[in-house]
């Protein structure tokens, strides 16, 4: 109170103390160091296997390990507009003159400091060269095998990648030895690692799925699925999936079985494959579902996936199926995935023996058991091999000059994801300077949440118009009608909330863009449950005299607040933050998501206290950390809940002594002799703040409204005995 007193009777401010300026971002040079910069190589950006799976690359690149990535394809596609969500992209072009345009580029990004390129499929080979050429660090990602090198006439940039590539990563030791053999690769440039996916975000919603995806096939809810996906060619095994269909049908009448094809046909191929379908009696169970841009909601609601094709070097199907717990069925001698493919994890069948593959089919569908166990066990092996971060980072190491034979085949532990909850309420003036401060972060978030309560002003097209460009996953998620309460929204948030670690960034405030990246920090100690940096307060312009809180709680708690610290939270608790919320801000700070107290719905019992239960409820959980360094801008305005709080004593007084009595039947076991002295104290300064009350009665004991609440709670921890009479 009193340090939002200060801020608002002090009329000379210093605009030049403020980081931000006008909602643009003002950094002194010193203040962000430049990012490293990596080229990433792509045949095209249609939308197909190995180009999403650049995507996701690059992606990760940019949002987890914060490189600026340039990208070059050779050629467009619908994914273009995705790809420069990530970063910078050229489209090369096959016209003539397209390798002097290539060149350009190299060189150009070369002389800014470019040294790494990672170059995905045999496709990219020349670039290879001229990347070479340029004298970069060269990775490059071969997937194919020799029939599809072969019928492409992919030789040629097969020896240029032979010859030129520092460093040679195949996703399978199939791929692998027939690339190494046919182009002469030495085994010390070589690495063997599955490419990584995007985990499933439905793994923990599987009855919801089902459900919608059955409704949406008009299926009945006991209809057990077989799926596949990919685009349905001669090479993917379209044909043979139709065949495994009819006769898995007529080997169990009487159930309800469908087979779904997940993505489009060939277009040649379409009329024979439907013609086959229905003179199979397939026409009610067999469906094709087209382009689908989220594929993860039909592997949760499947029981079994059919990989049925001729050649595949290491699909990510596999992988995806895995971690959506389904059994895999291939066959043996289709590519790499034999690898990861067999009895342990579904079955592998003789090459091209579809009554084999059918009868492999028929048995995980009959034997609920087995299938549940080898999509458990399948999962977990799918979460601990097949991540993007892992697997890019042992690019990155690579790039950095290791050899292949350093690398451990165990994945580092990924980083602790971070979700960002954004509640909003007719800030539409400060949502640009809001959402810019978070997308622009060093340590990019990997989830945001904007919650808007029933905004009246262009709230919404401000949030669509900041969001349409960011890579980053983003919900927006509109109330109908205006709550009144924040802690509702930050309740809806926190449900809606994935990551492992969560920070509110309300919607008026702002922040540095190394906040997460320096809170993030302390969390790889698992007993850190919460961390925030001090913040300087600034006016509803962003003007600010760079007055930090810790110049206020230092002189509460001398010592404590200029220095940063680590303490356990018990320790807190007891030192100040039972007594006075000494967390002045939710922008602030981030925690764990599995530290959220289980009362959270108390939160909305309170007006302007709910925030203070909450950090208590997760502090007394582990430790806290402090950052005395401020690194938010917490907006105070003339015209709000805490500021009609200093006009409104006789309602402060009230709601901290019932905040009090809650903490004293509810968590009495924090209050020791000193807390509650500290409470006496804290409630008979938060008096003098007001003279209108001090002017009815000098004692608060003596108040005429306030005085029987305040011995109301006196009794309370007289009974207790945490204090003497």
């Amino acid at each position: 109170l009193e340090a939002t007193k200060r801020a608002k009777q002090k009329g000379l401010y210093k605009s030049f103390d403020t980081y931000w300026s006008k909602q643009l971002p003002q950094f002194p040079d010193n203040r962000l160091a430049k990012k490293e910069r990596i080229v990433v190589v792509g045949h095209d950006a249609y939308f197909s296997g190995a180009q999403i799976n650049l995507m996701h690359m690059a992606r990760c690149l940019r949002r987890t390990l914060g490189l600026e990535v340039l990208i070059l394809l050779l050629e467009g596609g619908e994914l273009v507009a995705e790809y420069e969500k990530i970063g910078t992209v050229i489209v090369l072009g096959s016209q003539p003159g397209w390798q002097d345009m290539a060149r350009g580029y190299i060189n150009h990004y070369a002389a800014m400091g470019t040294t790494k390129a990672i170059c995905n499929t045999v496709v990219t080979g020349e670039v290879v060269g001229m990347l070479k050429d340029a004298h970069y660090r060269i990775c490059s990602l071969v997937h194919e095998l020799p029939a599809l090198i072969a019928e492409y006439g992919l030789e040629g940039r097969c020896e240029l990648i032979a010859q030129k590539a520092d460093n040679l990563v195949f996703a399978s030791s199939v791929v692998g030895d027939a690339f190494c053999e046919r182009y002469n690769v030495s085994s010390d440039r070589v690495l063997l690692a599955p490419q990584g996916i995007s985990f499933n975000p439905y793994i923990n919603q599987q009855n919801e799925h089902r459900d919608s995806v059955r409704g949406v096939l008009n299926l009945s809810a006991d209809t057990k699925i077989v799926m596949s996906c990919g685009y349905g060619d001669t090479r993917k095994g379209i044909d043979l999936f139709v065949q495994m269909a009819a006769i898995v049908r007529s080997s169990l009448p009487g159930q309800n079985i469908a087979f779904i094809w997940v993505g489009r046909l060939q277009d040649q191929l379409a009329t024979y494959i439907y013609n086959d379908v229905k003179r199979l009696g397939l026409d009610n169970a067999f469906h094709v579902t087209g382009k689908v841009d989220d594929t993860a909601h039909y592997y949760i609601a499947s029981e079994v996936f059919a990989l049925t094709s001729r050649e595949d070097p290491f699909p990510s199907v596999v992988m995806e199926a895995f971690d959506g717990k389904l059994p895999v069925v291939a066959f043996n001698g289709g590519g790499g995935y034999v690898d990861i493919v067999g009895p342990q994890s579904g079955a592998l069948v003789p090459y091209l023996d579809v009554q084999k593959f059918a009868e492999a089919v028929i048995d995980l569908l009959s034997d609920d058991g087995k299938r549940h166990a080898i999509g458990e066990r399948n999962h977990q092996f799918c979460r601990s091999k097949f991540g993007y971060e892992p697997y890019m980072r042992k690019l990155l190491t690579l790039l950095s000059g290791k050899a292949p034979a350093t690398l451990s085949r165990d994945p580092e532990l990924p980083r602790l994801k971070v979700s960002v909850i954004v509640p909003n309420y007719n800030y539409a003036h400060y949502l640009e300077l809001r959402l810019r401060t978070i997308l622009d972060q060093s340590l990019p978030p990997d989830e945001l949440i904007i919650l808007d309560d029933a905004s009246t002003d262009d709230s919404i097209g401000m949030i669509e118009a900041m969001m349409a460009t960011t890579a980053i996953p983003y919900k927006i998620i509109r109330n109908e009608y205006n709550s009144g309460n924040v802690f509702h929204q930050w309740e809806l948030g926190m449900q809606a909330a994935s990551g492992d670690l969560i920070w509110i960034a309300e919607a008026d405030d702002y922040c540095e863009p190394s906040l997460l990246e320096k809170l993030a920090a302390y969390f790889d100690d698992d007993s850190v449950v919460m961390a925030y940096a001090d913040s300087i307060m600034v006016d509803e312009q962003g003007k600010s005299e760079g007055y930090p809180y810790k110049n206020y709680y230092g002189t509460r708690q001398p010592g404590l607040w200029h220095e940063s610290f680590c303490m356990e939270g018990p320790e807190l608790l007891k030192k100040c933050l039972l007594t006075e919320n000494v967390v002045p801000n939710a922008s602030a700070v981030l925690f764990r998501k599995s530290a959220i107290p289980s009362d959270l719905p108390t939160l909305k019992k309170y007006r302007f206290s709910g925030d203070w239960w909450f950090w208590i409820g997760i502090a007394e959980q582990g430790k806290v950390v402090y950052l005395a360094n401020p690194l938010n801008y917490h907006r105070r305005h003339v015209s709000s809940v805490m500021g009609d709080v200093l006009k409104q004593g006789e309602k402060l007084l009230p709601e901290t002594i019932a905040f009090y009595q809650r903490l004293i039947t509810q968590k009495k076991h924090l209050i020791d002799q000193g807390t509650a002295l500290q409470m006496y104290a804290w409630l008979e300064t938060l008096y003098n703040y007001f003279p209108e009350l001090v002017e009815a009665s000098e004692k608060l004991e003596l108040h005429p409204s306030l005085g029987v609440l305040f011995s109301s709670l006196k009794t309370e921890l007289l009974a207790i005995e945490v204090i003497a009479p």
